[in-house]
């Protein structure tokens, strides 16, 4: 006996075709939320040809009711914020359990607060169809699509709806929110708590990869690591071959100190404070691991057995230990002076390239850390304050510039 069409809609497809069809129209959601949203919109690192930009803009208004200037304002309130108390959405303000589960009340709380909305919602579509349909009308997309998919699919369309509806609250809202602030890895001491949660970021378009975007957030590409991917990044190099995309930002490498010879003073600041984190990665690497590997070893000619390997990653990252571990690192820096020393100058340099400068301060700030570093007669300190000297003006030179 066969089915009413009521039942079945007009494809009569198996329940495995649904499955798929579902999994396509939320996949097609989360890309055009990391792609135009937050890579394009929030942060500018890539630019998409207008067709693709309005497409975009009508599939997130007909499967979400997302309007384009709210979210990129709260997001931009995010990053601006983030982690502290005017942060939206911070699980570290506001706690895991109502970020994950509440996170998209949150956001409705800050599209609700004019002032985020003037301040952070600059630079967005302003055009008829914005003003007259996609920000007056923002419940009319879904209720159409819902009349669309019941006749294709019939009832069981009520059940791909209801998981369109929720598929950007739960892990968009939830758990990138709420998750990603609170459980992953980190391979940068940002100064919030953003974490990856994987490093193979596919199913919530790259946004896995959330401690890397916070570190250089208008980075068109999330991963940085050569084991790392990002299907956001898959699709922005796939529509760029297509001619519909074009990539203005990613992740900026340390430049060559050659290559630094004729920039002004502003330019050269700029230059260093892009790669801070590549600043940083050369810390950990030049002066943390060796000095380490030497304490280890006078620590072993005593007899006392192995430094705890798991030290490195307390140092490399402070800010999102725990508070055994904290003390378990202030025990091993009381015991090792030349550690602590390092550690020390890890954290004046990460405060260096956190605090906001006029040039002559940071390049000075720099010149006495190197000043200082090489004070300390630690060699491994010593010799990568003469790295990072290779990048600087010489103390003179700044000098006389400030005089003048």
């Amino acid at each position: 006996m066969e089915c009413p069409m009521i039942w079945t809609g007009l494809l009569d497809w198996s329940v495995g075709s649904l499955c798929g069809v579902t999994l396509v129209l939320t996949q097609i959601a989360i890309a055009s939320v990391t792609l135009y949203l937050h890579r394009s919109q929030a942060h500018g690192g890539v630019k998409f040809h207008p067709a693709l930009n309005h497409f975009f803009r009508f599939w997130l208004w007909f499967t979400t009711g997302m309007v384009t200037r709210e979210w990129v304002a709260v997001h931009r309130a995010h990053h601006t914020h983030s982690d502290q108390e005017k942060d939206p959405h911070s699980p570290k303000v506001y706690g895991i359990k109502e970020i994950f589960f509440k996170g998209l009340s949150y956001y409705r709380k800050a599209c609700r607060d004019d002032s985020i909305i003037e301040k952070f919602g600059q630079g967005t579509p302003d055009d008829w169809v914005e003003r007259n349909v996609y920000s007056k009308h923002t419940s009319l997309g879904y209720f159409i699509m819902l009349g669309i998919e019941l006749c294709l699919f019939g009832l069981p369309a009520f059940v791909i709806w209801g998981i369109q509806l929720l598929w950007i609250p739960l892990w968009a809202a939830g758990v990138i929110n709420g998750v990603a602030h609170w459980w992953g890895y980190r391979n940068f001491e940002t100064r919030d708590t953003a974490r990856n949660i994987i490093p193979w970021a596919f199913w919530i378009g790259g946004e896995e990869l959330h401690n890397n975007h916070h570190a250089f957030g208008a980075s068109a590409k999330f991963s940085v690591k050569p084991w790392e991917f990002d299907i956001g990044w898959f699709y922005i190099c796939v529509l760029s071959s297509l001619g519909l995309a074009h990539v203005r930002q990613t992740f900026p490498k340390m430049p060559e100190s050659s290559d630094l010879v004729d920039l002004t003073r502003s330019e050269l600041m700029h230059s260093l404070l892009k790669a801070r984190w590549s600043f940083m990665s050369q810390y950990m690497k030049r002066v943390i691991r060796p000095v380490f590997s030497k304490e280890q070893r006078n620590h072993k000619a005593k007899g006392l057995g192995a430094l705890p390997l798991r030290c490195i990653s307390f140092i490399q990252d402070r800010v999102v230990i725990s508070d055994r571990k904290q003390k378990i690192l202030e025990h091993v820096l009381s015991e090792y002076n030349d550690l602590n020393i390092v550690y020390e100058f890890k954290q004046r340099l990460v405060s260096i390239c956190h605090r906001d400068h006029r040039t002559k301060d940071f390049i000075e700030d720099l010149i006495a850390w190197c000043d200082d570093a090489q004070a300390t007669g630690i060699h491994a300190l010593a010799s990568f304050s003469d790295w990072v000297r290779d990048y600087l003006p010489q103390s003179q030179e700044v000098s006389s510039s400030v005089s003048s």
